[in-house]
């Protein structure tokens, strides 16, 4: 069912790498705990380590980082 239902298209696709797109899109909306519990793990670190994918940026805190240099008050 799972090769007719994702096609020639699609074939690319394996039950596991849509596991990792479901886990990374749950967790970038509702957070890492809400991924685990999706996946149905007991606990954070599995989904973390092998579904969720890592960020390629890390968050801009510039400002923050800024303070550092006195130019900036806080």
């Amino acid at each position: 069912m799972w090769r007719d239902a994702r096609g020639v298209e699609w074939a690319w696709v394996t039950p596991h790498s849509f596991r990792k797109t479901v886990a990374t899109l749950v967790e970038r909306e509702r957070g890492m705990a809400a991924a685990s519990s999706q996946m149905g793990h007991a606990g954070e670190a599995v989904t973390a380590k092998h579904y969720v994918q890592k960020r390629d940026r890390a968050a801009d805190v510039t400002d923050v980082l800024e303070r550092l240099s006195g130019r900036v008050e806080s």
